[in-house]
């Protein structure tokens, strides 16, 4: 038997949520047990209470709406590049580390922003408010002078599709 167990705590609109995450595979050659740090959203950022963490190379965590602000009117000046994560989605996990991986190759001229849905949920809601556009997680959002210029979701978040994109506006 294979066993995998990721737990986390977290914040979630000021309520303290304690995840435990565990997967049973029966493996006929025998029982082995596995702890994965990496697993389901971790991403190997620490995302317990604080305040705004670069996470990568320029990659900046979001949690309140003065910093949304700020980051809408520094896309004046230059595009912003925000992503909205969800640390309890697979799917989130991966577009994730796409672009962490693009990040890693891209030169500079952009401004990367991290909205995390559990810890930030009114920073989620007020950007898709004042974009205009539909709430979804994960979501890449590029802005430029105040407004979305290019947007994707789930499987379309890719390295490549955000190089693409980027290189258009650029």
């Amino acid at each position: 038997m294979v066993t995998f167990t990721f737990d986390r705590t977290f914040r979630y609109d000021d309520i303290t949520v304690e995840l435990l995450f565990q997967l049973v595979l029966i493996v006929p050659s025998g029982a082995v047990s596995l702890r994965e740090h990496r697993a389901c959203c971790d991403n190997d950022s620490d995302f317990n209470k604080g305040g705004a963490r670069d996470l990568s190379e320029g990659l900046v965590e979001m949690r309140s709406i003065p910093e949304l602000n700020e980051a809408l009117a520094e896309s004046e000046t230059r595009p912003v590049l925000f992503f909205k994560h969800s640390l309890t989605c697979p799917i989130s996990s991966r577009a994730f580390n796409e672009l962490q991986s693009y990040i890693d190759s891209a030169g500079a001229g952009l401004s990367y922003k991290l909205i995390v849905v559990q810890t930030a949920r009114s920073v989620s809601n007020e950007i898709a408010s004042k974009l205009r556009l539909e709430h979804e997680t994960p979501q890449v959002i590029l802005v430029r002078n105040g407004r979305e210029v290019w947007s994707a979701s789930h499987y379309e978040v890719t390295a490549a599709a955000l190089k693409e994109a980027i290189g258009k506006i650029n």
